[in-house]
């Protein structure tokens, strides 16, 4: 329910914002920018990720794990959607998730937060080791009683 009304509220933002630069540059023009940014978005992600690939690729040649690579992928995606989806306030924060600096800092934040819901990582219990312990007997099946 929070998540509806969340996004009810990002589209009234988005409507009024849309209205502000309107009033502002004219109805062509901030139609035109809003389209040009959810235009270019494809290729401001392109640009971010190829940087955020070849870190990962360095990464994994030198046998390390992509531990804050993966993270940067997932912000600059997530900034990637964000520009897609037309209105100046997803574009703006879409933008923002490019740029290292603020990407490194959501990046941050998204893993502290995961962090937190993280209880316990592992099976539960004790661990067995099922081959160097014997099979258990096999129960045997039920026999009629005697006389019947």
């Amino acid at each position: 329910m929070s998540v509806l009304i969340a996004v009810m509220v990002l589209i009234a933002a988005e409507v009024m914002a849309l209205v502000e630069v309107a009033r502002a540059i004219g109805v062509g023009p901030a139609i035109l920018a809003l389209l040009a940014i959810s235009a270019s978005g494809p290729w401001l992600v392109r640009r971010a990720g190829f940087g955020v690939w070849r870190r990962t690729k360095q990464r994994l040649a030198e046998g390390e794990p992509p531990g804050s690579e993966a993270l940067d992928g997932i912000v600059v995606l997530a900034g990637g959607l964000l520009i897609c989806i037309p209105g100046f306030i997803t574009d703006v924060v879409g933008v923002l998730l490019l740029i290292p600096v603020v990407r490194a800092r959501a990046g941050r934040i998204v893993a502290g937060r995961l962090a937190r819901r993280i209880v316990h990582v592992g099976p539960p219990g004790p661990i067995v080791d099922v081959e160097s312990h014997p099979a258990p007997a096999p129960i045997p099946p039920p026999t009629d009683p005697p006389g019947r």
